[in-house]
């Protein structure tokens, strides 16, 4: 059996719903980045760290340099969803495929995401079903996008679910890049293992941070950075 299919037949129990996504349009247009958002919601994440992180999530993309740095991207607009992930049978996409540019679009998903409620059953950590889950979502973009990103935010190792160096090989194996943002709250050393093995592809980094209370200005920079990442062919 091949990597790729023992990873998915981890993840078959969380096929997703076809309702869920928008209609493609007519004409195929060019976006600068698509972009998931995949947020920890393990047993590890309380309630108010949940909310810190959507909130922060959400401030980013109404402050005003983030918005600036969509404006300068060559088509002014970027393609955002949100995956919820705990263990290895429980992934959410919490918010589908939205086109955001400077003005309305990002307003519209800032409110989005702070509207967010906690969606996954509450479980262990599974960084490798997260990512492989995450991955299917570039396979119905309703545009075409010149960069594919995963940007995983966790405060913990992958402990349940596939093998970690599987779901990565595989996830950059289609041409994604992957970054994490590593709250050390409780693993003082996470930035190291993500940086190890959970990263890769152009471009990859990490971002660290000390706690959930410092998470929205980690984002809103995490953010910046890849929304700026010149295109390499």
């Amino acid at each position: 059996m091949t990597a790729r299919r023992t990873i998915l037949r981890g993840l078959a129990a969380a096929a997703l719903p076809g309702a869920l996504w928008p209609a493609r349009a007519a004409k195929a247009a060019e976006v600068d980045l698509a972009l998931v958002l995949a947020i920890d919601c393990s047993y590890s994440v309380d309630a108010m760290e949940f909310a810190l992180q959507t909130g922060g999530m959400a401030a980013a993309f109404e402050d005003p340099q983030v918005r600036a740095a969509i404006a300068a991207n060559s088509t002014g607009t970027i393609l955002v969803s949100v995956v919820q992930w705990s263990s290895q049978g429980s992934q959410v996409l919490a918010l589908p495929w939205r086109l955001v540019d400077a003005g309305a679009g990002a307003e519209r998903v800032a409110r989005e995401i702070a509207s967010l409620r906690r969606a996954t059953a509450d479980g262990a950590t599974s960084v490798s079903a997260a990512l492989t889950f995450s991955a299917q979502l570039f396979d119905r973009l309703p545009f075409s996008v010149a960069r594919r990103v995963i940007d995983l935010s966790g405060d913990g190792r992958n402990n349940t679910g596939p093998r970690l160096a599987l779901a990565r090989d595989y996830v950059l194996g289609q041409g994604v890049t992957i970054n994490g943002l590593a709250i050390l709250q409780d693993v003082a050393t996470l930035h190291f293992y993500f940086e190890q093995r959970l990263i890769g592809g152009t471009g990859a980094f990490v971002q660290p941070v000390a706690a959930y209370t410092d998470f929205a200005e980690a984002f809103r920079l995490k953010l910046l950075r890849e929304i700026s990442m010149p295109v390499v062919s």
